[in-house]
């Protein structure tokens, strides 16, 4: 998937796109710290506001108006990071062990590549 085709989706095509994700997530069982409600909130508001940053730097014409974007997404970020320090945490912990799992078990790599391949 491009990041041209992200930004141009649809609330629906996003909604199934992070269900596809979540089953990945359910596969594998570490983000299992992640599976509260108000974290998946606080997650999908995130992904959101990161977004539409997104939309307005693949469509801007000058450079001023895409690196204000592009900056005002990576404070989006750090805000997350500093009011929710210990979910920042769970986050790359589990995306982690998820890297080392598709590395070392061949049939948790297949079935990632599974689901992905329900993505497009």
């Amino acid at each position: 998937m491009t990041l041209e085709k992200f930004q141009k989706m649809e609330e629906e095509e996003l909604f199934k796109f992070i269900q596809n994700i979540f089953d990945i997530v359910k596969l594998l069982g570490h983000f299992a710290r992640l599976w509260e409600i108000g974290k998946i909130y606080r997650l999908t508001s995130l992904a959101r506001k990161i977004k539409a940053k997104a939309d307005i730097i693949s469509s801007a014409k000058d450079s001023g108006t895409k690196a204000d974007s592009a900056m005002e997404a990576l404070d989006l970020v750090l805000e997350y990071k500093r009011e929710n320090p210990k979910d920042f945490e769970d986050i790359f912990a589990a995306l982690e062990n998820i890297s080392q799992d598709y590395k070392n078990d061949p049939s948790k790599r297949q079935a990632i590549k599974d689901l992905l391949g329900k993505i497009d």
